[in-house]
């Protein structure tokens, strides 16, 4: 099961059922999906064709952006692991403009992989954090320059404590 919106629209539950057949809300959809050549898709949907130039497809975001008659609609894909990292405070793009990095969850910092002063990428990994015998890798929400660091090998922190901060 996944929740889908369409142009940041309200999610649907979306679950696909069958090779042609989908469900949306519990509400069951027939169609036909033919690949005419890359990028470029005919959609078959209660007697109707639609052509479909998908536009952009980005698999970190899960999104995908695409047009049909012009129109441009632009797609994004929940699953059960965005739902749990939304609970936990870590949602896909809450960091995009983050000055500070705040620990996820109660846990041990293992190891540093960035410096006050380094320049990171968004994704990067900066530091290891062991939380229920698990070592979580602890990854950039942004690009930029990490300002300070706030913890230390081998210290204990609380859920929500500031572990770096970026310029």
């Amino acid at each position: 099961m996944h929740k889908v919106s369409v142009n940041e629209q309200a999610a649907k539950a979306v679950e696909w059922t069958g090779l042609d057949s989908l469900s949306v809300d519990g509400k069951d959809i027939n169609l036909k999906v033919e690949v005419l050549k890359p990028h470029h898709l005919q959609v078959v949907l209660k007697h109707k064709t639609y052509q479909v130039e998908v536009r952009d497809v980005d698999v970190l975001k899960k999104t995908v952006s695409f047009r049909i008659g012009g129109r441009k609609y632009e797609v994004a894909v929940q699953d059960k692991y965005d739902e749990l990292l939304k609970q936990l405070g870590m949602e896909r793009g809450a960091g995009a403009q983050a000055q500070e990095l705040k620990a996820p969850m109660p846990g041990k910092v293992l190891s540093l992989e960035v410096e006050s002063g380094n320049e990171v990428e968004e994704g990067q990994a900066l530091l290891i954090l062991e939380a229920m015998k698990m070592e979580n890798v602890i990854k950039s929400p942004r690009s930029g320059v990490v300002k300070t660091i706030h913890v230390s090998t081998s210290q204990v922190v609380e859920k929500n404590e500031i572990l770096v901060s970026f310029e």
